[in-house]
């Protein structure tokens, strides 16, 4: 999407701590990383923004139409929500990785990220974004699970004014 965005807008990408080229940090909330895309923004000059996120980027994006509002022109949240999944599962799924790697979590990866199929049409994109998870620091994956285990904001969506699309495929659990 970014190469289409690109030639109407400035496209900024971010990586979560530990994640891509991002280094490893201490352990965060959604809210820190807020903040962290807003102080990304103060660095670029952006004093409003359209913002994407998908999945812990979708909820990071949640956080930021409740923290910073004024700052958000628009937010698309795609495979994303306002709580996802059960606490004990996330802390079960940070415990795996610290103890296996996060090669431990591939399989069940593939089969959240990816429709019927998909891994099969697209093996060049499938393999390459179960491979960045792979890359991923396991410390930092796991921090990611606790704070997603910690974020629900459900009870505070009639908060949010600003102009959001939520995108959610058929298979998406």
């Amino acid at each position: 999407a970014a190469r289409h965005l690109r030639n109407h807008l400035r496209v900024i990408a971010w990586d979560l701590p530990g994640h891509g080229r991002s280094p490893a940090g201490a352990a965060f909330t959604m809210a820190d990383l807020a903040a962290g895309v807003l102080a990304l923004a103060e660095r670029l000059g952006a004093e409003t923004f359209h913002y994407a996120g998908n999945s812990v980027g979708g909820c990071t994006g949640l956080q930021l139409l409740l923290d910073a509002p004024h700052r958000v022109t628009s937010a698309t949240l795609v495979c994303t929500g306002a709580k996802i999944g059960t606490a004990d599962a996330w802390h079960d799924r940070a415990a795996t990785v610290r103890s296996s790697g996060t090669s431990a979590v591939l399989a069940s990866s593939a089969e959240r990220w990816f429709g019927p199929g998909f891994a099969t049409r697209r093996a060049d994109l499938a393999s390459a974004l179960l491979g960045a998870l792979r890359d991923t620091d396991p410390q930092s994956y796991a921090q990611t699970c606790e704070a997603l285990a910690t974020f629900d904001v459900t009870d505070r969506l009639t908060e949010v004014e600003v102009p959001v699309l939520a995108i959610a495929g058929a298979s998406d659990i």
